[in-house]
């Protein structure tokens, strides 16, 4: 059943209950209850042709306003680009709005200069590791090193006070694409 057909059954639905209000000079309890559970039901389906309305329409791009940004929970101690953009994402209607991805924000970070490299390991330039982010080398779970960059306050409130310039740069690569 597609939106339309249910649209055209709510519509038979609200004349049914309408007509049960008309015909009824004398109010019969019975027939209260049906009314009162006829409506419930278009209410339900209102809201569920809504939602199927919701899902049909393009998510819009991710954007946090100046005022949201502010009660942004910056972790204190350093994290990598992945969970800092949980931590960004938490803060979004994500039924109406894309996340946003740490590999978007580490493509700005790359365009402005604060890191360097091509897929997979990025290195911190002079300039990335001014704004606070460092490299951290880890073990993994088979005992081989690797790196992970991190960030730091000062390089988390700095891609906070840049996301405006982040969202449109991420914006303009998306319509190259296209």
């Amino acid at each position: 059943m597609n939106i339309i057909e249910i649209e055209e059954k709510k519509e038979k639905l609200n004349n049914l209950i309408n007509n049960i209000k008309l015909n009824n000079g004398v109010v019969i309890e019975k027939e209260s209850n049906n009314t009162y559970l006829l409506e419930e039901i278009d209410e339900i389906i209102e809201e569920y042709i809504e939602l199927l309305k919701m899902k049909h329409k393009k998510k819009l791009p991710f954007y946090i306003s100046n005022k949201d940004r502010e009660r942004i929970d910056i972790s204190k101690i350093p994290i990598s680009i992945s969970k800092f953009s949980y931590i960004l994402n938490d803060n979004i209607n994500d039924n109406a709005m894309k996340k946003i991805k740490g590999s978007e924000i580490t493509d700005w970070l790359m365009s402005k200069g604060y890191l360097k490299g091509n897929l997979g390991v990025k290195e911190i330039t002079e300039e990335g590791i001014k704004i606070g982010i460092f490299k951290e080398y880890r073990l993994g779970k088979e005992g081989e090193k690797y790196s992970v960059n991190l960030y730091n306050i000062r390089a988390q409130k700095f891609i906070i006070d840049n996301l405006g310039e982040i969202c449109s740069y991420i914006n303009n690569e998306k319509i190259k694409l296209v």
